[in-house]
């Protein structure tokens, strides 16, 4: 996210399939508009996903009961986050050249 937010467009090294996904699954509500949009949709959101992180971390901070439908949604994004991290890695790493 700090790459678009920064606007570093490296396609390469930023799967965006991996973006729209992860940015669905957070924000399902924006579904049809990140359709729409695609990756153009994601500097958009950018307060509403901060926001909501936000919000999610306070609820882990004050000890508040998650149901399993939040535990579960946790679960997915982080999994969605760490596929993105590591397609980021081996792209980099392909892109690196080779002394």
């Amino acid at each position: 996210m700090t790459m678009i937010k920064n606007g570093l467009n490296k396609p390469k090294l930023l799967d965006q399939s991996h973006l729209i996904n992860l940015i669905t699954t957070a924000l399902p509500h924006h579904t049809a508009y990140i359709q729409k949009h695609g990756e153009d949709a994601a500097h958009y959101l950018l307060d509403e996903l901060e926001q909501s992180i936000l919000r999610e971390l306070r609820a882990m901070i004050s000890g508040a009961d998650r149901d399993d439908a939040n535990l579960k949604l946790v679960a997915d994004i982080h999994s969605r986050v760490e596929a993105m991290q590591q397609a980021t890695v081996q792209a980099a790493a392909e892109a690196a050249p080779i002394n």
